[in-house]
């Protein structure tokens, strides 16, 4: 499996272009803790920004979270937690 890039690496390149996250986040319309959350897990909105600011893909910077096309590789753990949500299992006690 590639590996992502290290999240102070990306930080670093960008503070060279923009100066702060903050900066990217207000330019780009995001949210600076999406901006922020996307140096170490996957966040779409935050990652594409990010990766365009450096003049990059999102698999460009982080190959294990997105694939060639930019989309979301979806972890095994993640998909268990979503069937676990679907079944309810976080509605005990509650009734219908």
């Amino acid at each position: 499996m590639a590996q992502n890039a290290h999240p102070e690496d990306v930080k670093a390149a960008v503070r060279k272009r923009v100066k702060t996250l903050s900066a990217l986040a207000q330019t780009s319309g995001v949210p600076a803790s999406t901006i922020r959350a996307a140096l170490n897990r996957p966040i779409p909105k935050g990652s594409v920004v990010i990766a365009q600011c450096l003049g990059k893909t999102v698999h460009d910077l982080w190959p294990a979270w997105y694939d060639k096309n930019g989309v979301r590789i979806v972890s095994r753990r993640s998909e268990k937690i979503s069937k676990h949500r679907e079944r309810g299992h976080c509605q005990k006690g509650r009734a219908a």
